[in-house]
């Protein structure tokens, strides 16, 4: 029976984190705006401008403002299509990713994987929150290996037990270099992080 999100799923302390980073930068990005709208910075522009300095602050203060809530997209994009759908899988042929409004799947069987560990971010210790990473560092050098172990293993049987039969799907599916679940809680990404390493026959 695969290892799902059901038994470990993403901590409600990631999507906190993630509205709390998109609420901080539009508050900052809509301040500076709202500064750049002082008529006393407007003065102090003119001022600049007759002692022939060309800086601008309403200007630049605009510019990084406008920055501030562009970055504010890709976050609230991320948000959505996580909570629209997310889902992960490890099983006895590998590790298996879908998430986001297109349900983009990824897959790596073990035979692939060179590399899986946790990290955390700069926020992530605050809410006991972690990231898996699933690496397949030879990219598609590995899918190459596959191949060639395939048409030299005698006993048709690969590395993490894939046979010849396997060995297609291998290819095709090894195409990402990095699978990455994030928002596990930390003990919970390191129980799935030693589970992984265990199916990986080196």
């Amino acid at each position: 029976m695969p290892i799902t999100e059901a038994q470990y799923p993403i901590s409600h302390y990631y999507f906190s984190k993630r509205w709390i980073t998109l609420f901080i930068c539009l508050a900052i990005g809509a301040f500076l705006i709202f500064l750049g709208t002082l008529p006393s910075l407007s003065n102090a522009t003119a001022y600049n401008a007759q002692r022939g300095n060309q800086l601008s602050v309403p200007v630049l203060l605009f510019v990084i403002g406008g920055f501030l809530i562009l970055v504010c997209i890709p976050i609230l994009i991320n948000i959505l299509s996580t909570k629209a759908y997310f889902h992960y899988a490890i099983d006895d042929q590998g590790v298996t990713l879908a998430q986001g409004f297109s349900h983009k799947q990824q897959s790596m069987p073990y035979g692939v994987i060179k590399k899986v560990w946790v990290a955390q971010g700069p926020l992530d210790g605050m809410f006991g929150i972690a990231t898996l990473y699933v690496r397949n560092e030879a990219g598609v050098e590995a899918s190459q290996q596959i191949q060639n172990q395939a048409n030299l293993s005698p006993k048709n049987i690969l590395i993490g037990g894939m046979s010849k039969q396997d060995a297609m799907v291998a290819t095709n599916t090894a195409t990402s270099n990095t699978i990455t679940i994030s928002g596990l809680l930390k003990q919970d990404a390191e129980v799935l992080k030693d589970l992984i390493a265990s199916k990986i026959v080196s």
